[in-house]
């Protein structure tokens, strides 16, 4: 399953944070290209961890495959829906309201 997710603010980046220890992959856009290189940091750092404790001291969740997600950036909104692969795509918008700041 891939997701676009469309800002990475608190709210947007908690939740394709989630998604991808889920394992679910993402594609993503932000104006500011810091936080996608924090979400890939946040992530490698995660596999980073799992890869290197012993599979018989990981907790015990059957849902867990050991394998999460990866991260793919969009240059534009616009390239999302190119990035996505599979039907039906699914976006998802957290921007704050109002003028940008």
């Amino acid at each position: 399953m891939q997701v676009g997710i469309i800002g990475l603010g608190r709210m947007g980046f908690n939740i394709a944070l989630h998604l991808l220890e889920q394992g679910v992959s993402v594609v993503v856009y932000n104006r500011s290209v810091e936080k996608v290189d924090e979400l890939k940091l946040q992530i490698s750092n995660i596999n980073d961890q799992l890869n290197s404790q012993p599979k018989a001291d990981r907790p015990l969740d059957e849902n867990d495959k050991g394998q999460k997600g990866e991260v793919s950036t969009a240059d534009s909104i616009a390239e999302i829906p190119e990035k996505l692969m599979g039907e039906p795509k699914m976006v998802f918008l957290y921007v704050p309201a109002g003028e940008v700041t």
